[in-house]
Parts: C-alpha cells; structure tokens; sequence
C-alpha cells in the first residue's frame, strides 16, 4: 500500500486513476490492528481503502468514501428479505461486475444451485456453506470450477495461497493451466537427449 502511495503522483502523470486499494493479507491486517495508523504510512494514503470494512483506516489518512458501498441485487424472494434493493434481471446472474455490486439468488435445493454455477459460472471459484457432509462431497464432485470450497471464503483462490509463489494470472481453461497461475504455470518443458549411438531395445 505504501508503495502505491509513493508511486501516486506518477500515476497521476500517466493518467490512471487510482479508485482504491485493498488490503487483504492476513499479516498487513495485523500489521493495522498492532501499530497506530497515522504512523503506518508517512504522509497518509491518498485513496480509498477498498477491504477497510469499519472506515477506521480510511478516516484516520482522510481518505474514507462514506458513500462507498456494496449496491445489493436480488430476486424476488431476496427482495422480500431485503426491501428496498433493486431487482436483479437475468443478465445480472452471469455478470462479472469489477465493481462493488452483488446479485443475489434464492433458490431451492443444492440441484438448483448447481445448474444455476453450471449456467451463469465462471468456472473461476464456487463456495457452499453447509453443515452436511453429503452435500460438501457432491458440490466439491460435480462444480466444475478451477477451485471449489467448503466453508472457508473464496479469496482463498489466490495463487500465494495455494503455495505457487506469487501469482501471476488466471485461468478457468483445464489445458495446460488451471486455477490461479504462477511462474511455473506459464512455462513449457523441452527435453533434450544427448548420446553417444544409444538404442532403445
């Protein structure tokens, strides 16, 4: 984050607008929770904090965006738990919004859920939460997706995460990378046999 901050103004130059910056490792949170914050980052941050949920963080560098937050979509069993949030259309259920939106779907059995992931997915990374074993086992079986979760969030998907170093890119084709992709993920093998009249019997 403090990297960023210092590189800003050049962005500035470049054109590129910095909307906010998440902060989403488990150790810089800490890092937040154990120091004073005015301290953390000389001269203060001159942006929004995306992952900053309390606005603590952002208040303290003056830079917290009270007007910022998730706008909520929903079907009309959702809009009957939730008043007041705006309709979801069809479209909604297979966008990938870059942005703070979330669309939300009741439906009624793990049957449905999984046609509407097999339908609208993006084959990228599905989560069930659930108390049953059975149904943990079906939905990590049948999803077909990159990565597949039970009771644990789906940033877990992340190539540091899953031991490949840092990661470098995407991928929700099968061949011949899948997942989040590291150094190695984007390299090819060539062999190379060096003998002196050697045969295969």
């Amino acid at each position: 984050m403090s990297a960023v901050a210092d590189k800003y103004p050049v962005l500035q130059d470049l054109g590129v607008e910095v909307i906010s910056i998440s902060v989403d490792s488990i150790y810089v949170h800490k890092m937040w929770n154990d120091h004073e914050l005015s301290k953390m980052v000389e001269g203060g941050v001159p942006f929004h904090m995306a992952s900053d949920g309390s606005g603590n963080v952002g208040k303290v560098y003056g830079v917290y965006d009270e007007n910022a937050g998730v706008e909520l979509r929903g079907c009309e069993a959702t809009q009957k738990l939730l008043p007041g949030i705006k309709a979801a259309t069809e479209a909604d259920w297979e966008e990938e919004y870059l942005a703070p939106i979330l669309a939300i779907r009741i439906l009624d059995d793990i049957d449905a859920a999984m046609d509407h992931i097999a339908r609208y997915g993006s084959d990228h990374t599905d989560v069930i939460i659930t108390e049953s074993l059975p149904r943990a086992n079906r939905f990590l079986h049948e999803v077909d997706s990159s990565s597949v979760m039970v009771n644990a969030s789906s940033r877990f998907a992340d190539g540091f995460e899953y031991g490949l170093g840092a990661e470098i890119g995407i991928s929700t084709d099968k061949l011949h990378a899948r997942g989040p992709v590291g150094l190695e993920g984007l390299t090819t093998l060539k062999y190379i046999v060096v003998g002196d009249g050697h045969i295969r019997t």
